[in-house]
């Protein structure tokens, strides 16, 4: 059963890309463009205000194997949507924006209130792994997931939208992880299925809120990856 829902996965990964009438959006791919860790330094601080039985299952960098990967997926669009509102609507509903044939992001409970800090997310993604991640930041253009037990990363994972120019909006959503174990650091790092699967889930996220935001795109959607070592500096990471 473990390995169908491998070969059922990576079947996915392969044949799936993006929304059909936006397969003509070009991807512009990075691979040496790190930022820096401060904006995150800030998030887990936020961690470690929360309630403890709200930080006990979070699964972060520290708790992975290799190295950080930090990820970065944006993308520019004209829209007579504010920055706020547009980050209204993808939190109602963030699975409204996901690829049904690689994941599905469902709330635990209190689907019909607005996003909290505290809330638990379940994303069902296609293949061997689920998930699971928690609501640890949330303000009125951006929240923040960090992974919890049982996730194939171990990290967080940001999504902003922020105002970029005349009627111009920037979504993104950028992570900082590790694997969660070898077996996914072998499949992430060496194959590189569980990456190109990750890579086609958010692009096609960030295409359908391009959508959402009903203007003209602005350039490429980019992808910027890079990895880092873990020092001295970042062990509470």
């Amino acid at each position: 059963m473990q390995f169908k829902k491998y070969l059922t996965g990576w079947y996915r990964t392969i044949v799936f890309a993006a929304p059909k009438e936006m397969e003509h959006i070009e991807t512009n791919y990075k691979s040496n463009d790190c930022q820096s860790l401060e904006p995150f330094r800030a998030i887990f601080k936020q961690i470690y205000n929360l309630r403890e039985s709200q930080r006990a299952d979070l699964q972060l960098p520290r708790d992975g194997v290799g190295r950080i990967y930090h990820r970065r997926y944006a993308i520019r669009v004209n829209s007579n949507f504010s920055a706020e509102e547009l980050m209204r609507r993808i939190k109602h509903n963030p699975n409204r924006f996901c690829d049904p044939q690689l994941a599905e992001i469902k709330k635990v409970d209190g689907e019909f209130r607005p996003m909290v800090v505290g809330d638990d997310y379940h994303i069902a993604i296609s293949g061997p792994w689920d998930g699971p991640v928690r609501t640890v930041s949330v303000d009125e253009t951006s929240f923040v997931f960090a992974t919890r037990q049982n996730h194939l990363e171990a990290g967080l994972i940001r999504f902003c939208v922020q105002p970029t120019g005349h009627q111009e909006l920037t979504f993104s959503i950028e992570s900082w992880a590790t694997s969660s174990g070898m077996l996914v650091w072998f499949t992430y790092s060496i194959i590189g299925i569980s990456k190109k699967m990750q890579t086609k889930m958010w692009r096609y996220f960030c295409l359908k809120v391009a959508q959402e935001a009903g203007g003209e795109m602005i350039g490429d959607l980019e992808i910027n990856t890079c990895q880092m070592n873990q020092t001295g500096d970042d062990d509470a990471i």
